[in-house]
């Protein structure tokens, strides 16, 4: 994947059509809790955030530190 930068957000990660459906069926969570996620409604756990980070190359850190700075 020369020149192709990795997405910085979540959001930036599924902007592709079907990508939120396939990335839940990898992680076998639901469609809902993902959106959830995506959003900032929920956190995701450690390990959750550890397997989208693997998945699609979003820092791990925007993941989590998304939900807390909306605390």
């Amino acid at each position: 994947m020369a020149g192709k930068s990795k997405p910085k957000t979540l959001n930036q990660a599924l902007a592709q059509r079907g990508a939120m459906t396939q990335l839940a069926k990898r992680l076998n969570i639901t469609v809902g809790y993902l959106c959830d996620i995506r959003y900032g409604r929920k956190a995701p756990s450690l390990s959750l955030a550890a397997e989208i980070s693997e998945a699609t190359g979003v820092p791990m850190e925007s993941l989590v530190r998304r939900k807390q700075e909306a605390a």
